[in-house]
This record gives C-alpha cells, sequence and structure tokens, in this order.
C-alpha cells in the first residue's frame, strides 16, 4: 500500500523551483533573521497562513520535498493511507486540480497540512533560500513580506479589556503568594495581568528567556518555538482566552520598556507566553523523581526539578493559583489549584477542589511529530477541572490519555481521596497504535506492592526494546556508555526503591528524606526547586521551597498547606 502511495504522489510532482543563492535583504528583515532568529518555518507558514488547499497542495509538490517525504507530511497532517491515495489518484487523473478535489471531497483542513509541512521544512530550508522561494513564487516584494511576518494567526488576535470589576485578588497564605481568579476566562487572564505584571515580565526577562532555557533547547531561536506554538498545538480556547486577557492587561499596566522581552529588544506577545505555559513540552524541563507509597498514609511525593538561573528568579516566585469557573457558561467544570509561577496559567503539580490530584513529569518514551498535540500541563488542567469524583480520577484521566497527542513523553502520577487504587502512574506518549498510547502501573498492597517510583524513565513502555538496543550497541562497541539521563535516573529510582525495600518511608518527613537521597543540586544546570508530599485522604500538601541551586528544597523547612484554605477565597 505504502509503495503504492508514493508512486501515485510522485507522479503528481512538477519541476523543482531553483533554489536562490543567499542575499542581503533590507533592514527589517535582516533584523529579524539575525537578532529574532527568523527561520524557513516561519516564512512558509506565514506566507501561506490560511490559504486554500489549491496554494498548499501546489506548495507541498513544488518546494522540493521528495515523495517519502510528501507521504510523511500527510501522514503527520492526520490522513490516513487510503486517503492519501485518493488525492495521489485524482492528481494522476487530473494533476493538481485533481488532487485539490479530492482533497476537499475528504472534507480535510488544508491548514493541518501545511503545519506538518512546514516542521519538515525547518531542516530541509535555510531562511534565506526560504525568503527567495516565496518572494518569487507568489511575487511578492520585501514589504509585503514584513508585514505578513508581522501578523497575528487566525484566532490569535487579543480583542479587548473585559468591563466590570477586576475577577481576582492577590493575597498570602503560608508567605506564599496565592492569587485567586473568578468570572470567564478573558475576565480571569485580566485580572491575572492587572494584578501580577511587573512579575511575570521578571519571570520571563530573568528565568525564561536566559542561558537556563537556552541550554534546554539547544540552538533553536525563540521565535522558531514561538511558531512551534501555532504549528503543533491545539489550545483550549478558554485558556487561549486567559492569556489574550492576561496580555491585553499587561499592556495597560505597564509600559513600553516595561514589557520589553529584554533579549529580542521587543514587546512581549501572545506567543511567549504560550511558550511559558508550553515549557515542558518544548524544552523538557520539569523532570523529577515521583514516589508513591500506599498503607496507612497513602501518601505521594515528588521532587520538581527544574533548570535554575542564575537570578534565582525561579525560586523567587512560588505561585498558588486558584482558577474558579464561571459556573453558568463553563458548566461541568471544577476549581483547579496549582502551585506554579507568574504567568503560568498551569502546573506541574495540580488538584481539584474535590480532593483529586496530577504530577506530570518528563518521560524517555518516542516523542511523535504530529500537529493536534496536546501541551500536557494544560491537559491536565483541564482533566481536573472536569473530575467528577476524586475516588474516580484515575479512571477518568485514564480514558483522555488514550486519545490525546503529546510532543514528548509524559509520566503521571494521579490520584484522590479514597480512590482505589490510591494512585495510579500513567506512562503517556500518544503512540496509539500501540496500546492506546498510555500505559499504567497500579500499587496493590494486597500483593504486596506498596511503592510505585518513577524517574523520567518508562518502566513498561519500551523497556525491553530500549535495553536490547543498549545491549547490541554495546557489543558492536566496547566503549559505548548509556546515555547519561538513563544512568542518572537508574541511580535515582535504587535510592527511593531501596528506600522502600528498607522500609525507611512512614510517613511525611521520612518520605521527604527519601526524596532528598534524589535531589539535583546544580547538575547539568538542573536543581530541585521544590519538593512535596501529598496526603490526599487529609486534603493535606507539604512542600519545601528551595532559595537556590546550593541550597536546594531539601535544605530548608516544611510548609503544610491545607488545601480547604487554598481553595476559600
Amino acid at each position: 500500500m505504502l509503495r503504492r502511495v508514493t508512486l501515485v504522489i510522485l507522479a503528481m510532482a512538477s519541476l523543482l523551483l531553483a533554489r536562490t543563492p543567499a542575499q542581503a535583504f533590507g533592514k527589517e528583515l535582516e533584523e529579524k533573521i539575525s537578532k529574532q532568529g527568523l527561520n524557513s518555518a516561519a516564512v512558509f507558514l506565514r506566507v501561506y497562513h490560511n490559504a486554500s488547499a489549491e496554494k498548499i497542495l501546489g506548495l507541498l509538490f513544488n518546494v522540493g520535498l521528495n515523495d517519502d517525504q510528501r507521504v510523511r507530511v500527510l501522514l503527520r497532517a492526520g490522513l490516513n493511507r487510503e486517503q492519501i491515495t485518493a488525492v495521489g489518484s485524482g492528481a494522476q487523473a487530473n494533476g493538481l486540480k485533481g488532487a485539490v478535489k479530492a482533497f476537499t471531497e475528504l472534507k480535510l483542513d488544508p491548514e493541518d497540512v501545511l503545519k506538518a509541512m512546514c516542521i519538515v521544512l525547518v531542516n530541509e530550508y535555510d531562511v534565506r533560500t526560504a525568503i527567495n522561494f516565496v518572494i518569487q513564487r507568489e511575487g511578492l516584494s520585501e514589504d509585503m513580506l514584513n508585514e505578513a511576518l508581522n501578523l497575528p494567526y487566525s484566532g490569535w488576535e487579543l480583542g479587548s479589556a473585559p468591563q466590570g470589576d477586576v475577577c481576582g485578588k492577590l493575597d498570602k497564605l503560608e508567605g506564599v503568594d496565592i492569587l485567586h481568579l473568578w468570572g470567564n476566562p478573558r475576565q480571569r487572564g485580566y485580572a491575572y495581568g492587572k494584578l501580577m505584571a511587573k512579575q511575570i515580565m521578571s519571570f520571563v526577562n530573568r528565568h525564561m528567556l536566559t542561558e537556563a532555557m537556552d541550554g534546554a533547547v539547544g540552538d533553536i531561536p525563540w521565535d522558531a518555538i514561538c511558531d512551534a506554538q501555532y504549528m503543533r498545538f491545539d489550545f483550549d480556547p478558554a485558556h487561549m482566552e486567559e492569556l489574550k486577557g492576561m496580555l491585553v492587561a499587561m499592556n495597560e499596566a505597564l509600559s513600553e520598556p516595561e514589557r520589553t522581552v529584554a533579549k529580542y529588544k521587543r514587546l512581549l506577545r501572545l506567543s511567549d507566553l504560550l511558550c511559558l505555559n508550553t515549557a515542558g513540552d518544548w524544552a523538557g524541563v520539569y523532570g523529577s523523581a515521583l514516589c508513591t507509597r500506599a498503607g496507612d498514609a497513602n501518601l505521594a511525593g515528588r521532587n520538581l526539578d527544574v533548570r535554575y538561573d542564575d537570578n534565582n528568579e525561579i525560586f523567587k516566585r512560588p505561585l498558588w493559583l486558584v482558577i474558579e469557573p464561571e459556573k453558568k457558561a463553563e458548566k461541568g467544570l471544577g476549581a483547579y489549584a496549582t502551585l506554579t509561577w507568574p504567568g503560568f496559567i498551569c502546573g506541574y503539580i495540580a488538584f481539584s477542589q474535590n480532593g483529586a490530584f496530577a504530577m506530570l513529569q518528563d518521560g524517555d518514551g518516542e516523542n511523535l511529530d504530529k500537529v493536534h498535540c496536546q501541551p500536557r500541563a494544560l491537559m491536565l488542567r483541564r482533566a481536573l477541572q472536569k473530575c467528577q469524583g476524586a475516588a474516580r480520577f484515575p479512571d477518568e484521566l485514564a480514558a483522555q490519555l488514550e486519545r490525546i497527542n503529546v510532543t514528548r513523553g509524559a509520566i503521571i502520577v494521579a490520584g484522590g481521596k479514597k480512590s482505589r487504587p490510591p494512585y495510579v502512574v500513567a506512562e503517556v506518549d500518544g503512540n496509539h497504535e500501540d496500546s492506546k498510547g498510555v500505559e499504567f502501573r497500579t500499587l496493590s498492597p494486597e500483593a504486596g506492592k506498596s511503592t510505585l517510583t518513577a524517574a523520567t524513565l518508562f518502566e513498561v513502555r519500551y523497556k525491553e526494546e530500549r535495553e536490547k538496543w543498549y545491549a547490541e550497541r554495546k557489543e558492536k562497541d566496547k566503549n559505548f556508555e548509556m546515555p547519561g539521563y538513563i544512568t542518572d535516573a537508574r541511580e535515582r529510582l535504587k535510592k527511593l526503591n531501596d528506600a522502600s525495600r528498607n522500609k525507611e518511608i512512614s510517613d511525611v518527613e521520612s518520605l521527604f528524606a527519601a526524596l532528598k537521597k534524589a535531589e539535583f543540586t546544580g547538575q547539568n544546570r538542573v536543581t530541585t526547586v521544590n519538593s512535596f508530599v501529598v496526603d490526599a485522604d487529609k486534603g493535606l500538601v507539604y512542600v519545601k521551597f528551595g532559595q537556590t541551586r546550593t541550597v536546594g528544597a531539601h535544605g530548608v523547612e516544611t510548609k503544610k498547606f491545607e488545601l480547604e484554605k487554598v481553595f476559600a477565597r
């Protein structure tokens, strides 16, 4: 079948446009290239955004991709092989018009093809070649191209400020900032931006856009990550409204110098706030060690390990965020709380008002190059808000995880008040052809299994294949060394498992002591920023807050939070 598909599509390809040598452009375009890191994907994406199927399919078959690459683009865009064959057959019968007719009859979105194509083109075209290509193909001037590059994507327009009072309150709880938001999504976001504008900009400039995050993504330019928000993710409309409202308020509250992204000398954009909230997906910086224990206490603990910045910003800005949805307009959604940072509308440990919780960390599963991916922390926020009962939350979450796409493997611990089993560990990669994209490990005290541990590595998915591959590599190359993150994760897991096996874990402090053995203290620019223990049955959250990379979370006293007080305003 695949052979037939590629042959049919190959018949459709026309002569390739000769690529023009690199040249210098005008000042505005050169600044986008040299200072903002403009790349080829952004050029194609902006020029052909919301174009017709004829335009986008015409680009697909004239941009220089080979037949295998074109098939992968269409598969990534969501077409199955039968649909790809139908499009190719239409092309064979009547050229581009036939392909467009077949594509249109399938009721598919050409924008998905554009997004999937750009994921490939970023590696095939340098930015100057891409600029020359679109200028020549579409007859554009530099001014016209610059205008296209400055336009927001459809659906990303900010809109206006909401009417009425500010629907938020900033306070302190146990010495930590706590922000309560209520009303509709735009009102909530607007209140967030009004009450924390300076803190958000400080976190963006002094943590997110520093050497800390540069190390997480290598040489990928920030604006390329911003464009990837449109190419890769589906954002919940309510979440988009919150972030739009946040930026509208910040634009009102701060002067232009105050809301300037220092690294790129441009004003803060919606895409910057989106990047903030998907940082765990594109950078993979929120890894951790998890340890859950069933027994008299039913405790769950985790270290939150994050790349540190030299400003200690990541330590200075802990924030309890509590979101109360509008009851009539957002029927079926409950209140949500997370301990996070300014600018985030989600977090990597979070709670529902009825007692369910979830903890998220990175996993080493296959990363699928697809469009329509779900940002993991935002997906967990929506799952917690939809939670009908804490005791059933692991089952509710399981059903949702089986039908999502993710850009990076995820390990999720989920549980809730009086849930049975008390906790589950989900290993998620979105590969739906394999066990629906998720595997679960559960506590089974009656069978003598009272502890679950996790530290970046999948313990079920791919374990046998991974071990076999390592063994084969070692046999071929005696000098082969296992990747550092694998050996590191295994060492941390061993420490946690030894503590459990030796029955060292019996209460909150002994669980913290076990987690301390697995903490980071600056290695590879990662440190344990916070450490948590959750007692879901009692509605208690214990937190150790780090101070600096050398005085991490386990070097300070424990604060206790009652979830009932967290949610109360």
